[in-house]
């Protein structure tokens, strides 16, 4: 809440464990503030807690435009389930869509080509190494889409950025 103050934007936060810090999980940061929050329970197993958090906003006229940040579990078998059961959402069956989060997938694999066929993937096919954030190797992080083109993605690499995760952050700048 204190960077959504700072930034002046709004804050959608699904905790999914505790941390001796405070809570882990996943957040959504927007300009807009959501008519509709879900929190998303995608653990499949009790020592891999993941979780995805839904916003579904009206920055257009007559437009609702659904937003999924997601983690996703370390397992292939557990990934793909989980990518299955968010693309059967009924908020994802109609109108922009963007799915973003740590996909845990640094080569296709069944959930990454299911992502793409069923939502958009930036033309870019490379996608920017995010992990780890002090030396980034794999390309962890994911933004797909559908009804909005990804015009520009890159990663946030600052001093900043690299002490605060483990993960570098992906900015995507879209068009309707």
């Amino acid at each position: 809440t204190h960077l959504a103050s700072a930034l002046n934007m709004h804050v959608i936060f699904g905790a999914t464990r505790p941390h001796r810090h405070g809570l882990l999980g996943n957040a959504l940061l927007a300009r807009w503030d959501a008519h509709h929050t879900e929190q998303l329970r995608l653990s499949k197993t009790r020592w891999e807690y993941r979780g995805a958090v839904l916003g579904c906003y009206q920055p257009w006229d007559g437009l609702e435009l659904s937003v999924i940040a997601t983690h996703l579990a370390l397992g292939a078998r557990t990934r793909d389930a989980q990518v299955r059961w968010l693309l059967n959402h009924p908020c994802l069956q109609r109108g922009p869509v963007v799915l973003l989060g740590d996909l845990n997938s640094w080569r296709p694999t069944r959930a990454t080509r299911e992502l793409a066929r069923t939502l958009e993937a930036p033309p870019r096919r490379t996608w920017p190494r995010t992990f780890p954030s002090s030396a980034p190797l794999l390309a962890l992080d994911r933004i797909y889409t559908r009804e909005l083109q990804v015009v520009k993605l890159q990663v946030h690499s600052t001093p900043a950025a690299r002490r605060g995760s483990d993960h570098l952050p992906v900015v995507a700048h879209m068009a309707a």
